[in-house]
C-alpha cells in the first residue's frame, strides 16, 4: 500500500490482480485498476499525480488517479 504525498489518497495492491485507489476524504467507492497477474507493488509519484504498479505479469504500469493507463 502507498499513501499519496498529500495524505488524501491510499492505493492498495492485492493478490486478486487489482489495485484500489481510496479517497480518504469521502465515502466514494474505490477506483479499481486491473492487472493480468498478482500485484506486488504500488507507489505514488512524488507530485501525487500518477501511480506506478508492478506485478506477476512482469509489467510496470503508470496510471492516472482516475484509473486510466498513463500514455507515455
Amino acid at each position: 500500500m502507498s499513501f499519496s504525498p498529500d495524505g488524501k489518497t491510499l492505493a492498495t495492491a492485492s493478490d486478486d490482480k487489482t489495485v484500489k485507489i481510496w479517497d480518504l476524504n469521502g465515502y466514494k467507492n474505490p477506483i479499481e485498476l486491473k492487472h493480468d497477474g498478482r500485484v506486488y507493488s504500488v507507489s505514488f509519484s512524488p507530485n501525487g499525480e500518477l501511480i506506478a504498479t508492478a506485478g506477476a505479469d512482469k509489467k510496470a504500469t503508470l496510471w492516472t488517479l482516475d484509473g486510466q493507463r498513463h500514455k507515455t
